[in-house]
């Protein structure tokens, strides 16, 4: 007889924390997959997606961060990038007035060499150029082919 009494509040017991663990899921959980798993596993789940939940990382300043702020942020930005273009034009013409420069000056040295009859003195300053010219093509060639990645 005791033995039955035994079973009898052990299964009461059960229930009653049935009962309870149902009232909290019921409270925590919206219907779905993890509300049809059992009792102890749904705990379980429960207590992990409470950890997760917890693990992302706040941030002080993101939280201090106001519309000001990103309009500050994008005028500064603005300005970066008009200053950015404004480089890259002046790069330009400093390039442009290198090579016009050059082209003027071989120009010049050919007329001058040709009018003072200074044939061999010109024939090795073309064979220069072209030497030169030829140098640089293939630098810049062989630049291209061995940093194609970057």
């Amino acid at each position: 007889m005791s033995g039955n009494k035994r079973v009898t509040k052990e299964s009461e017991n059960e229930k009653a924390a049935d009962k309870q663990t149902q009232e909290e899921t019921s409270t925590t959980l919206e219907p779905g997959p993890v509300a049809k798993m059992p009792p102890g596993f749904r705990k379980e789940i429960e207590a992990f997606i409470g950890m997760a939940g917890n693990l992302q990382p706040k941030d002080p300043i993101a939280e201090q961060i106001r519309p000001e702020h990103i309009d500050k942020i994008l005028e500064i930005e603005e300005k970066r990038q008009d200053n950015q273009h404004k480089d890259r034009q002046g790069t330009k013409w400093f390039i442009f007035a290198i090579i016009a420069l050059m082209v003027s000056l071989v120009v010049f040295l050919t007329w001058f060499l040709v009018t003072k009859n200074k044939d061999a003195l010109l024939m090795d300053l073309l064979k220069f150029l072209v030497g030169f010219i030829g140098g640089f093509g293939a630098g810049l060639a062989t630049k291209a082919v061995f940093h194609k990645d970057s």
